[in-house]
């Protein structure tokens, strides 16, 4: 080699491809069964040490376990949804034994699916923070008379009269 001149190097991606190795498919479809890392590691005998570190030298290892990620959430959601709308059946216990069941609804459930789906609407933090100071007062009214009326009472009464004490 002439002096002077260097040899070219060949670029070497920092997240060169590993050769795939035998327990992945196995682990993927374990993944996707037990919703769970450490359980699908452990069904195909390796650490979760290992499944991370391949993940973190494998692009196509990596967007795998994204894709059943995605998968596990959007059935957790559509589970969420149903479980919202239409309520699930729990057991009527007397004296020990299941007499029978109830339908059973979680008005929690359902506030957050519409917050989470539709922002615009069910978000009352940012409908509070984009509107006039008269128009938050016209909400805290509404929500006082709809949600609290005993409240509104108190409010109206003034602080003398409030629990039968004067001030």
């Amino acid at each position: 080699m002439a002096q002077g001149k260097k040899k070219a190097s060949k670029k070497v991606s920092r997240r060169s491809v590993p050769k795939k190795p035998a327990w992945v498919d196995g682990f993927l479809a374990d993944y996707a069964r037990s919703r769970s890392v450490a359980q699908a590691a452990e069904r195909s005998c390796v650490t979760t040490t290992e499944v991370y570190e391949y993940r973190k030298n494998s692009e196509e290892f990596d967007q795998a376990m994204k894709d059943v990620w995605r998968t596990l959430i959007y059935d957790l959601e559509d589970n969420a949804m149903h479980r919202a709308a239409h309520g699930w059946d729990e057991p009527v216990f007397f004296k020990g034994e299941v007499v029978g069941s109830r339908r059973v609804f979680s008005t929690a459930l359902s506030i957050f699916m519409l917050k989470a789906n539709m922002p615009d609407k069910y978000h009352l933090e940012r409908q509070v923070a984009d509107t006039s100071a008269e128009e938050q007062a016209k909400m805290m009214r509404m929500f006082l008379i709809n949600s609290a009326p005993r409240a509104l009472e108190a409010v109206q009464e003034g602080p003398e009269e409030r629990n039968g004490i004067a001030t």
